[in-house]
């Protein structure tokens, strides 16, 4: 699969015209990493988006006692880092390379220059970036009420959880 129809698999650039396609496709630049390697970490400068063109990344917080929480695996044709083209903020998540990976990185700089003319580009991107956002959302939710779950069991004392099992 060319970079162009990698591009063109991708919602927030679904839409585009072939040429603009070629464009954004001529700007990216590829990155080799190895299994095991880190692409980056939670708290990185950021200013790129990759697409993975092989391999596997598994995005993930850092977690009590050095544990990873995984947030998503991706794989080829998907994309990651896409908020620091937008906030070019520190890295909310961290980044790993979970076999040998290439990936075709976007410049913030290259993305702002070809959305200055094409506001229907961006209101795309905008609604991409809304339903990444419920997802996270929503998987945020669902680990949230597992979590009050768990810690009120915990704090059940030993009488509470006789008097729970004979009513």
């Amino acid at each position: 699969m060319s970079s162009i129809e990698l591009l063109r698999s991708i919602p927030m650039f679904t839409g585009l015209a072939d040429a603009d396609l070629k464009a954004l496709s001529d700007a990216l630049t590829r990155h080799v990493f190895k299994a095991g390697a880190m692409i980056f970490r939670q708290g990185d400068a950021g200013d790129t988006m990759y697409i993975v063109e092989s391999g596997d990344v598994n995005i993930h917080l850092a977690g009590h006692l050095s544990q990873r929480i995984s947030l998503k695996d991706i794989s080829r044709g998907e994309y990651f880092g896409e908020l620091a083209l937008f906030d070019q903020k520190p890295r909310s998540a961290s980044a790993l390379a979970t076999t040998d990976t290439l990936l075709l990185a976007l410049k913030h700089d290259t993305l702002a220059t070809y959305l200055q003319n094409r506001p229907l580009a961006a209101m795309g991107i905008l609604r991409t970036m809304s339903e990444r956002l419920r997802e996270t959302n929503e998987m945020l939710s669902a680990r949230a009420a597992k979590n009050v779950d768990a810690e009120f069991d915990r704090q059940l004392s030993w009488s509470d959880r006789l008097a729970d099992k004979v009513a």
